[in-house]
């Protein structure tokens, strides 16, 4: 069994004409936020998207908990994108039960009810009057609600406000310490800094450093 709960060996992804990753290293352990950090268009989405099976390598392997994403659906996984696209008619509460139901594994109500007030949500209002600072609040709040293991967050904290990126921060630390893995994919240096416990840099489709925030800093 593998000391890892996400791990991604040798990974190439080559769409036409772009080479995306090229044998990209990544492991994830239980308990810790892992940041993969690197500039925009480096290949971090395409690394979590690979990770997640939501796109096929074209060489190399993933597994989530031991298991090929790729051949088995994993359920034990919250993820929110870097896009984020909700349905414009519906309120905020309505997407928050939508997404719950999509979800083989339920939510924690009393959770969710807590991080809408924490994160000052007004989730009676429509989706299509939010600003991209409140629709990434819905999104994040239907994935630190869930019952999972494993978080997947994609620049999480793109629109949000200084005091909700920090309300986020904390929310984050108190996954980890209940046991979450949770990968978080920032070009961020600051959010980093407060949240990583180790961190990948990943340039022009490869990891080039890997390790712990204490390494990294003395390499």
């Amino acid at each position: 069994m593998s000391e890892y709960i996400l791990e991604m060996t040798d990974i190439d992804k080559t769409f036409p004409g772009v080479k995306a990753l090229n044998h990209a290293q990544l492991n994830v352990r239980p308990g810790t936020v892992h940041a993969l950090m690197g500039e925009n268009g480096a290949g971090k989405s395409t690394t979590i998207r690979c990770l997640l099976g939501l796109i096929h390598p074209t060489t190399g392997t993933c597994r989530i908990n031991n298991t090929d994403p790729t051949k088995t659906t994993i359920h034990n996984v919250a993820y929110v994108p870097g896009d984020v696209e909700l349905f414009p008619n519906l309120t905020g509460n309505q997407v928050l039960d939508t997404l719950a139901k999509l979800r083989p594994t339920s939510d924690n109500k009393k959770k969710r009810a807590e991080y809408i007030e924490r994160f000052k949500l007004d989730p009676t209002k429509k989706i299509r009057t939010y600003s991209k600072g409140n629709r990434q609040k819905v999104m994040l709040i239907a994935a630190l609600a869930a019952n999972v293991d494993i978080l997947v967050l994609d620049e999480p904290t793109s629109g949000l406000d200084p005091l909700i990126e920090q309300t986020f921060i904390n929310i984050v630390r108190e996954r980890r310490n209940e046991g979450a893995a949770i990968l978080l994919s920032s070009h961020i240096l600051s959010e980093v800094q407060e949240l990583a416990d180790d961190i990948s840099i990943i340039r022009n489709g490869t990891i080039v450093e890997s390790g712990s925030l204490k390494q990294l800093a003395h390499s």
